[in-house]
């Protein structure tokens, strides 16, 4: 499952896919991250990538699609390279990786 909000990123998406042949395994959403967390509460994924835009990095949403990694899932963000790696409630920072001025930060949940 792929949300993304924005026209052109989401056709970008969507040609990715059928490039790839995986257009049978992967839906893509245009829609609000925000949104689609709220109607669809209960949904689960082994990994969750996010990748907020840097001009408007959203914590209360980030913390917000938390609720959509699996017990055993790995939660990756996408995050400035000039800021610390943000926390989440119920989850530990596993490791990171720094790419010119981005990392990536690696989360499991907390047992």
């Amino acid at each position: 499952t792929a949300i993304e909000i924005d026209k052109q990123a989401h056709h970008v998406i969507e040609q990715n896919c059928q490039e790839l042949a995986i257009k049978s395994r992967v839906k893509a959403i245009r829609a609000n991250a925000s949104g689609w967390s709220d109607n669809n509460p209960g949904a689960q994924f082994d990994l969750v990538l996010c990748d907020p835009p840097y001009d408007q990095l959203q914590l209360p949403l980030l913390e917000k699609l938390t609720r959509h990694v699996a017990e055993t899932g790995v939660l990756v963000v996408s995050w400035p390279g000039a800021q610390p790696a943000p926390s989440f409630t119920g989850f530990e920072l596993v490791k990171r990786h720094d790419y010119g001025d981005a990392q990536l930060a690696f989360y499991r949940r907390l047992r």
